[in-house]
């Protein structure tokens, strides 16, 4: 696996970080951060550092191998240890920002890899994948910094860390899981399978299940051979990603359904 890099410039590392000390955590509080938001932004680098350090002790596994700082941001280098990953949690004044890189599997092309990459974007609410010039693969996410109160911070920056781990645990198998469900749409012959139906008056009682929208007289509709119906448009789409029902699951080249698709 790849290692990252830090985003720190040489000039950025030799100016000492200055945070000034805050008397205790009841000073964060939305009054104190609208009289001296200075001192409210320094406590909240200065406390998520702390979180994150303290999350490192407490993960099996995962230990801080590197702290650097400067006036605008604190980057910690964490090590998943068994995996030998690396990965950066960055702490600016609003913001967590995390990231990891990894080699692209040998064995995927970049074409194969940019539909892996598309589709874990797409089922992604927090952490976005996205390959570089020299194909090395990045996962990355952010997260804002709470301006509530300690505890919400803390429970901000923990749940984001234990999320982030899991995405990097499940990357791997994602990636891997999704080529092998292209590789196999790409080499299914949809047409043989499938059956162009023309929807009649009748028809209209029923919905199409993938756009919820009820089939109109005379609609082209695709029949698969388990007996379901689809919009064509629809059913296509999704075909070309997963050759299965998208109701009963079951496999379009499947031979045990194959006299259904004669019917009508």
């Amino acid at each position: 696996m790849g290692l990252g890099y830090s985003t720190l410039n040489e000039t950025d590392s030799e100016i000492p970080m200055n945070i000034e000390p805050v008397d205790d955590e009841e000073s964060y509080s939305f009054l104190n951060c609208y009289l001296n938001p200075k001192k409210e932004r320094n406590f909240r680098q200065r406390k998520s550092v702390e979180i994150i350090k303290d999350v490192a002790v407490t993960l099996d596994g995962v230990k801080a191998v590197a702290v650097e700082t400067n006036r605008y941001r604190t980057v910690i280098t964490m090590s998943m240890v068994e995996h030998s990953w690396i990965f950066f949690c960055t702490v600016s004044d609003d913001w967590l920002d995390l990231k990891a890189c990894f080699d692209k599997p040998e064995n995927l092309s970049n074409q194969m890899m940019l539909k892996c990459i598309n589709s874990w974007n797409t089922h992604r609410r927090f952490t976005r994948l996205t390959m570089d010039e020299e194909n090395d693969l990045w996962l990355r996410a952010d997260f804002p910094l709470s301006h509530e109160n300690a505890q919400c911070l803390e429970i901000g920056v923990r749940d984001s860390i234990y999320a982030f781990g899991a995405a990097m645990l499940e990357y791997h198998t994602y990636v891997m899981s999704e080529a092998n469900i292209f590789g196999t749409s790409k080499s299914t012959d949809i047409k043989a399978h499938t059956k162009v139906y023309k929807c009649t008056k009748k028809d209209g009682e029923e919905k199409c299940a993938l756009c919820l929208e009820n089939f109109k007289e005379y609609e082209t509709c695709l029949k698969l051979p388990c007996g379901h119906m689809f919009h064509r448009a629809e059913a296509e789409r999704h075909l070309y990603r997963v050759p299965n029902c998208p109701l009963c699951r079951a496999s379009i080249t499947d031979s045990t359904h194959m006299s259904t698709s004669q019917e009508d």
